[in-house]
């Protein structure tokens, strides 16, 4: 082997001379303080710190030789930069039994305005985490979104390309250092000879909360994140719109007009822990499509804080609102659709049919002009408003015109079942309107689902409420159109919120123009909470009723079993009616009666009223000899 030499820095002298004995006899060992230029040999084993090492580094550039720097618990930058083991003693022998294959070389020097950088330089805003707990950091995590804005740069490479976006911060390091750090860029071989550089641009809270656990290692993504642009070239620079850029070197602080990063090749070769392949072509690697960089968004986010959540692109919001805007009109089209699907619905409910009422669901356009006049509540589009609002009062005042005058001219008025059970709407109505707005919102913005419509359409059901509150006009009873109504209302309004709130959180509104809407749909929700609220605390009434008696399917009486069915539970000036119906045998008297009386209204309690309905059961001959 060559004649190497050995440099130690004055604390490690100590600890790492025995290093010598593991090399050649004519190895020369000196001290950091002792080295020369030119150097004993063209070979430097080195146990330096960070400082000492650049410092090296630097002063040999230009020389043709190689540097070998082992690992120490005081250069960790070297150590990351270069890949080394832990243990020096390990990674030394295996140099010296040229061990080749598993070890490289990098020829390339980064710096950043002249200075050398070993891992990492940053441009723009730093988060100082620090250190500290999981949990101390989440705390300073939230205490940062506070103040995070993005900030106007442009990029230029050397190829000449330009790029002006609005980024929070540059991490730039050796192409292979990066790869290292992030998996899912690595080729087959790790790649050295051009900058890296990672620009951090979140557009909302909530992207930069989704950067920052990734970061934390707290999420294991095989992909870079949203929000996070790429960049690969030889020479990178930097410029602030205005004011001066803040700029780290490897954790040194510094204040810039611009900054330029470059990667120089050197004579000098450095050993590395890994081997590494030189990227020697001329081609740029530009990934920012993901980065604000129309006027308008920078403009946007460099002016005000980072909205909550992600906006949506100009192409998802020109889609969404050609659409809302053709469905907010009030055509044709639009009213033979809902006139078909209002006499459909009637039809069903005076047959007292499931599918045809479920026909007509299907068959009303109603849930398309509520959309509309949900989102345009929360950008406060007057246009949008104007049209929408105006389409759902003409479906409206149609819909209970039809069914008026549907029922006004059927020679029957009896009320179905499906009739009656949309005249008590509770809470629960309103969980189910508030879920199908959250779906209808979301089939609407994303093309792939709005087949599900069909589904959310069935779920909320606004055509035979509407229906059902006309058929009450025809016939004259108040608690009819009244209970049908409010059942109506519940679902307009479930919708126009949760659809509202989803539009926000999809990013097709900002909370200043939220805002107004949001207190708007409160008062709404609030004000049809009240009524829901009694008809509910009804409701839950009358389920403890059936339960009180759900265990008695059969009463015993001598040796038979009396089948015993709750038919219903109503309420009489507004007390809670019972109307059970048992099966008695004929043999017995109004004393047995009377105690089943009893029985019933003990088990009851003194609140509720009840109707008993009497089936007289006569026994086969055989049974009442036995009985004898």
């Amino acid at each position: 082997m060559q004649a190497i030499t050995l440099v130690l820095n004055d604390e490690a002298e100590a600890t790492f001379r025995t290093l010598g004995d593991m090399l050649p006899a004519k190895t020369h060992i000196l001290s950091f303080s002792q080295l020369e230029d030119p150097p004993p040999t063209d070979t430097l084993f080195m146990v330096l710190n960070d400082e000492e090492f650049k410092e090296v580094w630097r002063r040999f550039a230009d020389r043709e030789m190689e540097l070998v720097p082992l690992p120490w618990d005081q250069n960790p930058l070297t150590r990351e930069a270069f890949f080394l083991p832990d243990k020096a003693e390990a990674y030394l022998q295996r140099l010296l039994n040229d061990e080749e294959p598993g070890t490289g070389k990098r020829q390339h020097q980064l710096t950043a305005n002249g200075q050398l950088v070993l891992t990492t330089a940053l441009i723009g805003q730093k988060l100082s985490l620090g250190d500290t707990s999981l949990w101390a950091r989440m705390r300073l995590f939230f205490q940062a979104m506070r103040y995070i804005h993005l900030r106007p740069m442009q990029l230029q490479t050397a190829n000449e390309s330009k790029i002006r976006c609005a980024c929070l911060q540059i991490r730039a390091a050796d192409e292979s250092l990066m790869q290292k750090r992030y998996p899912s860029l690595c080729e087959q071989q790790p790649l050295t000879g051009k900058i890296a550089a990672l620009i951090y641009a979140p557009q909302s809270l909530v992207n930069f909360s989704h950067i920052f656990l990734t970061k934390l290692g707290l999420r294991k993504k095989s992909r870079m994140p949203p929000g996070i642009g790429l960049i690969k070239t030889r020479r990178l620079n930097i410029k602030a719109d205005s004011g001066q850029l803040p700029m780290e070197v490897d954790g040194e602080p510094y204040l810039c007009d611009d900054v330029t990063l470059e990667m120089t090749e050197t004579a000098c070769c450095v050993r590395t822990g890994l081997p590494l392949k030189v990227d020697n072509t001329e081609k740029e690697t530009l990934r920012t499509n993901t980065l604000p960089t129309s006027p308008e968004a920078i403009e946007f986010f460099s002016k005000r804080a980072l909205p909550l959540f992600p906006l949506a692109s100009e192409e998802a919001y020109a889609g969404l609102f050609q659409q809302v805007r053709e469905s907010a009109r009030f055509t044709s089209i639009y009213g033979v659709m809902l006139t078909l699907s209002v006499l459909m619905a009637a039809l069903g409910l005076f047959q007292n049919s499931s599918p045809v009422i479920i026909g007509a669901m299907i068959l009303a356009p109603l849930m398309a002009p509520i959309v509309s006049l949900s989102l345009g509540l929360v950008r406060l589009d007057r246009s949008l408003l104007r049209d929408s609002l105006r389409t759902v009062v003409l479906s409206i005042l149609l819909s209970l015109g039809l069914a008026a005058v549907f029922a006004w001219l059927m020679p029957v008025a009896n009320m179905t079942e499906q009739m009656a059970s949309r005249i008590h709407p509770t809470l629960l109505d309103l969980g189910v309107a508030i879920v199908s707005g959250l779906a209808a919102a979301y089939a609407y913005s994303r093309e792939e689902v709005a087949k599900s419509l069909a589904g959310v359409a069935i779920a909320v059901a606004l055509v035979p409420p509407l229906t059902v509150s006309g058929i009450g006009i025809g016939w004259g009873d108040l608690h009819m159109f009244w209970g049908a109504m409010l059942l109506f209302l519940t679902n307009l309004v479930g919708i126009l919120a949760a659809a509202g709130v989803l539009f926000f959180v999809l990013g097709f509104s900002s909370l200043r123009t939220a805002k107004t809407a949001f207190v708007y749909k409160l008062l709404l929700l609030t004000l049809i909470t009240i009524p829901l609220w009694f008809s509910t605390h009804i409701y839950i009434q009358e389920q403890r009723i059936y339960q009180r008696l759900e265990n008695l399917a059969h009463l015993g009486y001598r040796s038979y079993q009396l089948p015993l069915q709750v038919v219903d539970v109503s309420r009489i000036n507004g007390r809670p009616v019972a109307t059970v119906r048992v099966t008695i045998p004929a043999e017995a008297d109004e004393s047995a009666r009377e105690r089943l009386v009893e029985f019933l209204k003990k088990r009851l309690g003194n609140d509720v009223h009840l109707i008993l309905e009497y089936r007289t059961f006569y026994p086969a001959s055989s049974d009442e000899t036995q009985n004898q």
